[in-house]
């Protein structure tokens, strides 16, 4: 392949038949057993990296379509406000039989779970550096300006994909906050009337939730991108607070975001209940609650 190529030239060249090649060459999982959804391309020299999911991962290309969203927002932002947090730049969205394709802007560098592994020499010399970059960006998400017309969800609609739903990913798309606090109180309800209930905030932010580690990526100039948007919705404040105290190191960051307490505790109860009850509890929301009244 001609060096001479830009990035967007490379993404352009390739055909669908040959993306699916190239994810069936991919093993299915690493030496720890985790996915692997995504390589490198050209191999030998990348300017590109793709994503890639089946027809059962439909969040896929939801994620393809808030990226795109992220990144334009991000761009609207300030410079000096942005100086150093950065989204890769997604070049082509390819839609196939098999699945979505993201193709985007290939990031070298160092995942903060790379560092903390691998690289504890850098981390121990420059974490707190580090920690206030991923706070920073988190902070410059919350404060995105958002659409008029959005849904609780992703960008351009679909299931919401966030720690408090059972395997992450909510059974079915909200229209309205209303909708989607009447459903959670439903559970909330599902044992006693009387327990307590959640009262969510009506205004929308843009949260990214899945604070794994592998999610930030800092480079040898010192930017952070951004690299994961399976789990960014646009929610009511308060599920940033429920991400923020998921099982992550970074997780330690919510106590710097000044985010509202209120719901916590309903919704980790809320949460245990989906866990454990099968994907439709508390559906159809307009039906009657039958354990209501005991």
């Amino acid at each position: 392949m001609s060096a001479s190529l830009s990035p967007q030239q490379v993404a352009d060249s390739l055909t669908v038949d040959s993306l699916i090649e190239l994810s069936n060459a991919v093993p299915p999982c690493d030496s720890r057993r985790y996915a692997i959804t995504g390589f490198a391309y050209p191999p030998e020299k990348p300017v590109i990296f793709v994503k890639f999911g089946g027809n059962f991962m439909k969040g896929r290309d939801a994620e393809a379509r808030t990226q795109v969203w992220a990144y334009e927002a991000l761009q609207k932002v300030p410079p000096s406000d942005r100086r150093g947090i950065k989204i890769p730049q997604v070049y082509r969205i390819v839609y196939s039989e098999t699945g979505t394709f993201i193709l985007m802007e290939y990031v070298p560098g160092q995942t903060f779970l790379n560092l903390m592994q691998n690289g504890k020499h850098i981390l121990d010399a420059k974490e707190d550096e580090y920690l206030a970059m991923i706070e920073r960006a988190l902070r410059i998400f919350l404060s995105f300006p958002v659409p008029q017309d959005v849904s609780p969800g992703p960008y351009g609609g679909g299931l919401i994909r966030h720690p408090l739903f059972k395997e992450y990913c909510s059974t079915i798309e909200y229209q309205t906050v209303d909708l989607l606090e009447k459903h959670m109180n439903k559970i909330a309800t599902w044992f006693s009337k009387d327990a307590q209930t959640l009262n969510f905030e009506r205004d929308l932010h843009f949260v990214f939730s899945d604070m794994y580690e592998g999610n930030f990526m800092f480079t040898d100039e010192g930017d952070l991108y951004v690299i994961d948007f399976e789990q960014a919705n646009f929610l009511p404040l308060s599920f940033m607070t429920y991400a923020m105290v998921q099982r992550h190191y970074l997780c330690q960051l919510g106590d710097r975001l000044g985010l509202p307490e209120e719901n916590l505790e309903i919704m980790r109860r809320v949460c245990s209940l989906l866990v454990m009850s099968v994907p439709s509890l508390g559906l159809p929301i307009d039906a009657p609650n039958p354990r209501k009244n005991r």
